[in-house]
């Protein structure tokens, strides 16, 4: 989470033009004070992720992704890409009205990608497994460790911690000191694991 003073510095820096790829929310895309930074600086295209959350999540508890059509109205000559996972037809559909988007190109490719490697096994003794994969194969690795609710994401960290691990978790009920510190930790740490609760997180990457 940024200050004021980290967002004033953005804001200078992008009217510099000293920054070439700025990563946004859909909260703050539809910030009036954002938007007028916006219109004062060359837009090269707005690339748009997880797009399937639009109409998924526009619809509940994030509005403002409903609100991410109103892009067009504002930049209409600027170019977007839209990056999506999607499941059915009606997604795609949905993702397109809602983005008020009139001339597109689709492209659509398999989900079964050469460089991902997909392992499923029966469930014996989760934890004993886990400990055992991690020995095994990733020992001096770092790690993300999706969970299905957040209490198996504290679970599975704290049996890690007992372990010798250094394994937190991250989900949204914690509150925004201990996320933020947990983040650090994965950023700076050559060996660490994240218990996250998947349906709250969506991925997070070391630097």
């Amino acid at each position: 989470m940024l200050d004021s003073t980290q967002i004033q510095q953005i804001k200078e820096n992008l009217l510099l033009g000293k920054i070439k790829l700025l990563y946004v929310t859909p909260e703050r895309l539809n910030n009036t004070d954002f938007l007028q930074t916006l219109d004062k600086i060359k837009i090269s295209f707005f690339a748009i992720d997880e797009a399937h959350c639009i109409p998924q999540w526009g619809t509940s508890f994030r509005p403002e992704y409903k609100n991410l059509g109103n892009l067009k109205h504002r930049y209409p000559q600027i170019p977007q890409i839209v990056l999506a996972t999607i499941t059915n037809p009606k997604t795609i559909s949905n993702t397109i009205k809602y983005l008020q988007l009139k001339k597109y190109n689709t492209f659509i490719t398999p989900f079964n990608r050469k460089n991902i490697y997909y392992s499923v096994k029966i469930k014996k003794n989760e934890k004993e497994q886990l400990l055992s994969f991690i020995k095994e194969k990733h020992q001096n690795h770092s790690g993300i460790i999706y969970c299905i609710s957040q209490k198996r994401a504290e679970i599975f960290a704290t049996f890690l911690r007992e372990n010798g691990y250094k394994a937190y978790p991250y989900h949204s009920s914690l509150n925004k000191t201990q996320k933020e510190q947990n983040q650090q930790i994965f950023a700076q740490q050559k060996k660490y694991n994240y218990g996250y609760n998947a349906g709250f997180w969506y991925g997070n990457r070391q630097t």
